[in-house]
């Protein structure tokens, strides 16, 4: 009985913690607080979920408008580019005309008989109404010939010209009074806008554009530009002119063809040309009922409004855009390239879509949580329990699968080809990495895509994959977008139901922001190398500041010699490592006041081995450390550790050997005071079978330089008690 008892009043453990005494424990206040605290928890989460999807789509929208902003401005460039070749071709049409020197000297005639322009549009004398293309009493010209003989001959040919060219209308018009005194059959006279034109032409002496204006017929324009005249035998490039061609003609498809729409022009977008005209900005809309429809924003500030990049309206007021804009040189005109913001913001509706999404997971698996944890509180079985973590367990993992799949179809480039080489799929991250068009890849193989020498690279490595069945890594830069860009690249073979690779899965991964870290690294170690020699100068104070200026004069004097890059930098190492095989000298020879025997000269001289050895191993993959090792040789064989001679030794290592000797010689030491650095350059100077004169005068130049006396400033005169840098 009393073990039966026992076994009708004991209890699992389990059940204190699921039965519904427990329950009743927990209920009430416990409960209360638990949900309290599980609710602030889930409305923290999905706050931060909140910022960092907002963060996330604030950085895709300043990468989507510095996409925009690179494409739109490459755009205007390239249209203004075509609209300076079309306006320079006008010109070079008329340069037959304006260069003539018969021209030239009929325009030099007629400034210097001081004419002016009469009633009937001849040239006349100052203060005078007679045209003397009528009067048999005008000046002769250079030809000996009275300028009225040559009047109607020269009109003449300024028509012939005229009309074979298909301009409109031309005049040959005088700098001193800004008036025409030769014109084409049926020209009208000047208006003060081509009177205004002609002057600023004058007085900058090169071609300018005028305005665009309605020429008659409906939706026809036509424009003014003036090309300087110079004096006779004055070179075509140079000198001030004495008149000025000014010509009218009609833009026609040539004009039409630079604003029409690009085939390959993104959604949305469009060119706009836009002049000031006088107190004015007008669009010119060619072959349109409109071709000049006037703006409502001001002359100065709406020009300055338009140039360069924004996000901002359209110059009809009708959308909001992207634009940017450039000044068409020489000429009133103004090129602006806009795209509908709408259409250039279509790819980030997705992308706040997706990471919506992805915060909708976030805050379903928290739910999910908190809802699990609720269940807990109610007093669920433990079996129950379990259960249901497994199925939460088992949500959350797909659910994370989701996560990482729409991440990785946002941040990897992912392409699936054939075993032709043919591309079959691509995601977009791709497309948009490569700035091309999912539908220009299909069906391309790498040569279209990344050029013949990267594809070659990359057929290498399908092709063992596909051999081995297995993945293969390789890293690989591509010029994209004006920028070598690093990639890490995954090669996974497509396995077929008969176990047969059917084509190359290609993962690519931008490791460019981890190579400039890694060059970055690269750069502190150098400073803690140069930390190192600073260490080491101070054990010899007369060190002290040496390998600094050693390192100026050499970079100085290999400049001056035209060196490379590399050998450069390999001075510039060396010099800075160029005293550290001192630190295994022993210090009472460095430090002795007087002059060393010849047993310590031959301690110190394995200075240069000591270096070799502890520079050994290290992979400066610059010839560091060979410059070092023959820093004390001499061109006549003489110097030490090898007896090198002339060609044998490097040229980065008797520049270095150079500047040593001249910084140590201008250096106090112990044991002797120092030298100026102009008989320092004559002791060079007088030892040319030791060193190189064309190094010894590049090294001269450098010393009288401002950043070689800035080095001279910093040699100290005091004495402290160490041994030289140039036994």
């Amino acid at each position: 009985m009393s073990a039966q008892a026992s076994k009708t009043t004991e209890k699992d453990p389990a059940d204190d913690l699921l039965g519904p005494e427990p329950q009743a424990r927990a209920g009430g206040g416990g409960r209360s607080r638990a949900l309290l605290w599980a609710g602030l928890v889930v409305l923290t989460v999905a706050g931060l979920a909140l910022v960092l999807g907002m963060l996330a789509i604030n950085k895709e929208r300043a990468s989507l408008a510095a996409k925009v902003e690179q494409r739109l401005t490459i755009q205007s460039q390239r249209k203004v580019e075509a609209m300076e070749a079309w306006l320079d071709g006008r010109i070079a049409e008329t340069r037959r005309l304006v260069d003539s020197e018969l021209f030239r000297l009929f325009a030099f005639d007629v400034e210097m008989a001081g004419g002016a322009v009469a009633p009937g549009g001849g040239a006349v004398a100052p203060g005078g109404d007679q045209d003397p293309f009528s009067s048999g009493e005008a000046e002769s010209g250079s030809f000996g010939v009275p300028l009225a003989d040559q009047g109607p001959y020269m009109q003449r040919l300024l028509t012939d010209f005229v009309q074979g060219a298909a301009f409109r209308h031309g005049y040959l018009v005088s700098r001193r009074n800004a008036q025409a005194y030769l014109k084409s059959d049926s020209a009208p006279g000047l208006v003060p806008g081509q009177v205004d034109l002609l002057r600023a032409a004058l007085s900058a002496g090169e071609p300018r554009f005028g305005p665009l204006r309605a020429a008659g017929a409906p939706g026809e324009l036509m424009f003014d530009f003036v090309v300087p005249v110079l004096p006779p035998q004055a070179p075509v490039a140079g000198g001030d002119p004495i008149a000025a061609f000014l010509f009218s003609l009609v833009a026609g498809a040539e004009l039409i063809e630079i604003l029409s729409e690009d085939p390959l022009a993104a959604p949305g977008e469009r060119t706009r040309l836009v002049q000031s005209d006088v107190s004015r900005m007008v669009e010119v809309a060619p072959n349109a009922a409109d071709a000049l429809r006037p703006l409502s924003v001001e002359l100065v500030s709406g020009m300055d409004s338009l140039l360069g990049f924004g996000a901002r309206a359209s110059i009809d007021g009708a959308a909001r855009v992207y634009a940017a804009g450039l000044a068409v040189p020489r000429s009133p005109w103004l090129i602006v390239q806009e795209q509908n913001a709408a259409a250039a913001e279509a790819s980030l509706a997705t992308y706040r879509t997706g990471i919506w999404i992805i915060a909708a997971l976030f805050a379903g698996v928290l739910l999910a949580v908190f809802a699990a944890f609720w269940w807990r509180l109610a007093g669920l079985h433990s079996r129950q329990l379990a259960d249901q973590y497994r199925d939460f367990a088992a949500r959350i993992a797909a659910q994370k699968r989701l996560l990482d799949g729409i991440n990785d179809s946002i941040v990897e480039h992912i392409g699936l080809k054939g075993r032709d080489g043919a591309y079959r799929l691509v995601n977009r991250a791709l497309a948009e990495g490569l700035g091309r068009r999912r539908d220009e890849i299909l069906g391309q193989g790498d040569e279209a895509v990344y050029g013949e020498a990267a594809a070659a690279r990359l057929k290498a490595a399908d092709k063992k994959a596909l051999e081995t069945g297995r993945p293969v890594s390789l890293s690989e830069t591509f010029e994209l977008h004006g920028k070598d860009l690093f990639f890490e690249i995954s090669k996974v073979p497509l396995q077929g139901e008969g176990g047969q690779s059917e084509g190359i899965v290609t993962v690519s991964r931008d490791v460019t922001r981890e190579v400039e870290e890694r060059a970055r690294r690269q750069r502190m170690i150098e400073q803690m190398v140069a930390t190192l020699v600073r260490a080491i100068e101070l054990r010899d104070p007369y060190l002290a500041g040496h390998t600094r200026r050693v390192a100026g004069f050499s970079v100085a004097v290999a400049e001056a010699l035209g060196a490379g890059a590399d050998e450069i930098d390999s001075l510039r190492i060396a010099a800075n490592l160029s005293q550290v095989g001192k630190l295994a000298v022993p210090k009472e020879v460095l430090a002795k006041p007087a002059k060393l025997s010849a047993e310590e000269v031959g301690l110190l001289r394995r200075h240069v081995d000591h270096a070799a050895m502890i520079l050994e191993g290290v992979e400066f993959e610059l010839p560091v450390v060979e410059t070092i090792l023959q820093m004390n040789e001499r061109i006549d064989g003489q110097g030490y550790p090898k007896g090198l001679a002339g060609d044998e030794i490097l040229r980065s290592a008797q520049i270095l050997g150079l500047c040593d000797w001249f910084c140590a010689r201008v250096e106090p030491r112990a044991h002797r005071p120092e030298i100026g650095p102009e008989e320092a350059l004559e002791i060079l100077r007088g030892n040319p079978e030791r060193y190189a004169q064309a190094q010894v005068e590049a090294l001269a130049e450098a010393v009288h330089s401002a950043a070689g006396e800035t080095l001279l400033a910093s040699v100290k005169s005091a004495k402290p008690e160490a041994a030289s840098s140039d036994r």
